[in-house]
């Protein structure tokens, strides 16, 4: 059994058109320490606001099927 806190697998998020994350995945146990850095525009707050649950419509995949993202603790 996996002791990550955090999977994002395969993160896509789009506006429109426009794709600005494009298959992102992150895995955090706990006690980490994650830096995210990147230039303006890069998705950076959008990441953020979607693994916080704070944007809709985000697409992740764990396995094999599509779905959101999971968290725990």
């Amino acid at each position: 059994m996996s002791d990550n806190k955090l999977n994002v697998i395969d993160l896509h998020k789009r506006y429109g058109e426009h794709e600005v994350l494009k298959g992102v995945s992150l895995q955090a146990k706990a006690g980490d320490v994650i830096s995210i850095i990147g230039s303006s525009g890069s998705g950076k707050s959008t990441f953020l606001r979607c693994i916080n649950f704070l944007e809709n419509r985000a697409k992740a995949r764990s396995s094999q099927r599509p779905k959101y993202w999971s968290g725990t603790g």
